[in-house]
């Protein structure tokens, strides 16, 4: 076989791939993306790291430290996101107190990603909604048998009120503390810039609805629809494809679960189509 031979054979399954040739903007920081990264770039795809969250901690405990004294009262701990369970222990930690300070509570965890972080720290799961939204842990906690009790929702700063008010509806007593802050960065990295500037990104992949109100912060109103013109935008689920919709950018990708394999999947799928096309 000679060396053109042997080229065609090295390059030949790479164009096989469904992503291969595609540029993928991720709006996280590759090391905080996870899943999404490993399953692109395994279908061909580059993916670029587009961080438009700063998490910043909370400059007063009070509330949270309050809570976490009197934690025996409460008998439910909703966790809704990842951030949410590491801040969450650290504080706990912070405050000389471990895992069995939690003996008495059950716990809701928001997606399986979430459970997965309280089983690695020793915390077992009551309950993951079917739905992976703060819908979803609301109609979950309607199906109870007992709908009562006091529930401690630690949170960021830009949460929606979905749960509280769902679940003061259904009779319980929500104490939502402010556990951290999500600060908007000043700009994105340079590698992103560069691919966004001059056209090279062919999909943006959304993982949150601040997200999509970061980027467009960062970047402002001319920059941010003239880089985005004829991009493909995937959401990762149906309220980060609301808040596209508030800014007229129309998602033509939304996973049906909230988690980045989900969106991730989905993006594979949209490409395998549009190639089989």
């Amino acid at each position: 076989m000679n060396e053109q031979s042997n080229l065609s054979a090295e390059v030949g399954p790479c164009h096989d791939l469904p992503l291969f040739g595609k540029t993928f903007l991720v709006t996280r920081a590759i090391e905080q993306a996870g899943e999404i990264v490993t399953i692109l770039k395994s279908h061909g795809g580059l993916v670029l790291g587009c961080p438009t969250i700063r998490i910043v901690q909370a400059k007063c405990y009070a509330e949270p430290d309050s809570a976490l004294a009197n934690i025996g009262s409460f008998d439910w701990v909703i966790f809704t996101s990842q951030n949410t369970v590491v801040h969450f222990f650290n504080r706990l930690a912070a405050l000389g107190c471990d895992t069995r300070a939690l003996c008495t509570c059950r716990f809701c965890a928001v997606g399986p990603v979430t459970a997965e972080m309280l089983h690695a720290r020793g915390v077992a799961v009551h309950m993951v909604p079917d739905k992976y939204t703060a819908e979803g842990i609301v109609e979950a906690f309607s199906g109870l048998r007992e709908r009562r009790g006091r529930v401690l929702l630690p949170r960021g700063d830009r949460a929606r009120s979905v749960i509280s008010e769902g679940l003061t509806r259904q009779g319980y007593e929500v104490i939502a503390p402010i556990l951290y802050y999500n600060v908007t960065p000043d700009g994105i990295p340079d590698q992103a810039m560069t691919a966004l500037s001059k056209q090279q990104v062919d999909c943006i992949a959304f993982t949150a609805p601040s997200a999509v109100i970061n980027l467009a912060k960062i970047l402002g109103k001319t920059q941010f629809y003239g880089f985005l013109k004829g991009v493909t935008v995937a959401a990762i689920g149906p309220i980060t494809s609301q808040a596209c919709d508030k800014i007229a950018l129309k998602p033509s990708i939304e996973a049906p679960k909230y988690t980045l394999a989900s969106l991730a999947d989905e993006i594979v799928n949209h490409y395998r189509r549009e190639r089989a096309s």
